[in-house]
């Protein structure tokens, strides 16, 4: 029988609990590294020698890509067959997909390019699925002959020391394309690169890339057409003749990218001019206000299954079009100088400096969305919603060109032989009998300061890309709204519900217009990765199905490390049956990962990327 406490209870029931002193990292185990006690914003994990070394080691990405090809655990995206017969039977209801457009559309140089993909099953997406999307350019003009590499690490150590290879190019008629193309992989049909910049015969940078950054400052158009063209559509006659009908439609001007003489309309400022809100030493201003009279101008239909600019836009239906239309943009645009300061040596850039060299200009203005309309006299002034866009000035090249390469991204493509130099692969062909293109092998592990690079006699021109939508290749994460498996079940999202700026993340001038999609998206992918060869699991497997295996990497992790992995793995490939299963049942949800993929391969800047994202339906 329990002891009495003379009618009070417990006399310590109402203490105090001891204070917990234990300053463990706790019972789960956390990644490789040692953590601190005290876990405040701004401390660091600190990893061994060893475990950096795994980190950084890409043996485990390619093993485990080999090995999704060797399972067959993927699958080819496919389209419904436009040419379907259900009465003849041997016509399919279903074909590969295919999707052809441009490379840099809307300039004067795009490049026919189409897209097919591949779909793995993966646990950690919101739609069990992660998608690799290759982009082949077809039929590509030389953009410029190398005649020179400067990877002697002796002779051209300052430029080793910050990772850059340059080489000096022939230009060609095509050369002027190359300054759109920072971040471009660039090939010669063997060696392969990012490109980093493009320099002019004096040495200085060819581009300069001015971003709108304030939300009260984003650049709106103004179109003006006829009202009797505008009455004559068929668009507007369908509508009974309102002309409010197109108010939410898509507006689109091929000659915003053009590149257009700089003059009085573009206003150039010093950090010192500007608002107190705004003025920033470390960046100049450019306030544009251009007008142009007679050019083409088309209203585009909304209503369509991808975002306008992932297609060929001359393919789309145009709900009106015109060849006299008059424009006028506007919109202040900033830009870096830490991105060009190191060109000009002790001379300090100004934005009288490069107002001096800059001699034409274009605008990156997606189309864009009709906001309002306004009569006026027998005219109709359309205006734009604001958005943030990305204003290119350009100096010109010059007889001799300077290309910069990552040093971190450099792959040399070959057929894959012996050690002997022998094919040794059986010829294959197709369902058709078509024969199918022999083996190829990507080397990963091409260092341009000891190994000869572009030395082969054709010009340099887009590469064929592989870009995919997980983590591990973007260095961005997506959210998708839906978080069922199916119809019947429900399961906790497996990505962040809202990603949001972490410590990682990228600063604001590189953001850019990124911050629109702040819950789309989250990017923690720094300057330095974009323009290095990135690879992932899912895009080594689709290499490996496109007959292009990539060479075993040189950086093994260490014998712990791969004894652990080899556990993983088995249980990874156990787990394809049920992944399949989820994956199916959730393939069909958003296409979201799907058009993040081709943006990455369509080489879009930020502005770019983030209307593609908030105009896609999912």
């Amino acid at each position: 029988m329990p002891r009495k406490q003379n009618g009070f209870g417990n006399a310590s029931s109402l203490a105090f609990n001891k204070v917990n002193g234990n300053t463990s990292r706790g019972k789960k185990k956390g990644a490789a590294g040692a953590y601190p006690s005290n876990r405040e914003f701004g401390s660091t994990v600190k990893r061994s020698v060893i475990e950096s070394y795994d980190l950084n080691s890409s043996w485990i990405r390619w093993r485990k890509g080999m090995e999704f090809y060797y399972q067959a655990a993927w699958n080819k995206l496919q389209q419904l067959n436009p040419n379907y017969d259900p009465y003849n039977e041997t016509s399919k209801q279903f074909i590969d997909l295919e999707i052809n457009t441009k490379l840099y559309q809307g300039t004067a140089g795009e490049i026919d390019v189409k897209f097919n993909g591949y779909r793995f099953a993966a646990k950690g997406s919101d739609t069990a699925n992660h998608y690799v999307i290759k982009r082949t350019p077809i039929n590509p003009p030389s953009l410029g002959q190398v005649n020179t590499v400067m990877n002697d690490p002796l002779t051209h150590a300052v430029n080793k020391e910050v990772n850059e290879v340059w080489a000096k190019v022939t230009p060609t008629s095509q050369t002027f394309m190359l300054r759109n193309m920072i971040g471009e992989r660039l090939t010669d049909g063997s060696s392969e690169a990012s490109l980093v910049n493009v320099l002019t015969q004096a040495q200085h940078p060819s581009i300069f890339v001015g971003k709108t950054l304030n939300s009260n400052e984003r650049t709106t158009v103004k179109i003006t057409v006829t009202k009797a063209s505008l009455l004559a559509s068929a668009h507007v006659i369908k509508n009974g003749g309102n002309i409010n009908s197109i108010i939410g439609e898509l507006g689109y001007v091929k000659e915003f990218y053009i590149e257009q003489p700089v003059n009085t309309d573009y206003a150039f400022k010093d950090a010192e001019q500007f608002t107190e809100e705004t003025g920033n030493i470390d960046y100049f201003c450019v306030d544009a206000d251009v007008n142009k009279t007679a050019v083409d101008f088309e209203i585009l239909d909304q209503n369509q299954d991808l975002p306008a600019t992932l297609l060929d836009i001359t393919t789309l239906p145009a709900l009106y079009s015109t060849t006299t239309a008059d424009f006028s943009i506007k919109g202040k645009y900033y830009y870096d100088k830490g991105q060009y300061q190191r060109f000009y040596g002790k001379q300090y850039l100004t934005a009288a400096v490069v107002e001096s060299e800059v001699a034409t200009a274009s605008f990156v203005v997606l189309p864009f969305t009709i906001e309002s309309i306004k009569e006026v006299g027998t005219n109709i002034e359309i205006t734009s919603a604001p958005f943030f866009s990305e204003c290119k000035l350009y100096s010109p090249i010059g007889d001799e060109a300077t290309l910069i390469f990552a040093d971190n991204s450099f792959t040399k493509t070959e057929l894959d032989t012996d050690i002997d130099g022998n094919y040794y692969h059986e010829d294959a062909f197709d369902e058709n009998g078509v024969a199918l293109p022999q083996w190829t092998r990507i080397d990963t592990d091409v260092n341009p300061w000891e190994q000869s690079v572009f030395t082969a006699v054709q010009g340099l021109t887009p590469a064929v890309m592989y870009s995919c939508s997980c983590p591990a290749h973007s260095h961005a994460q997506l959210r998708m709204p839906q978080a069922t498996d199916s119809d019947d079940t429900r399961k906790v999202n497996r990505q962040k519900r809202y990603p949001l700026p972490t410590a990682q993340g990228v600063n604001r001038f590189t953001e850019g217009a990124l911050t629109q999609v702040g819950g789309l998206i989250q990017s923690w992918a720094t300057g330095k990765y974009k323009t290095s060869y990135k690879q992932c699991k899912h895009s080594i497997a689709a290499r490996f199905i496109e007959r292009n295996k990539t060479k075993e990497p040189n950086s093994y992790p260490s014998i712990s490390s791969r004894i652990k992995f080899e556990e993983k793995l088995k249980g990874e490939i156990q787990d394809i049956p049920s992944e399949f299963r989820l994956s199916y049942e959730r393939s069909g949800i958003s296409t979201l990962e799907v058009i993040f993929s081709m943006s990455e391969a369509l080489n879009m800047d930020d502005a770019e990327l983030a209307y593609v994202m908030l105009k896609s339906k999912f």
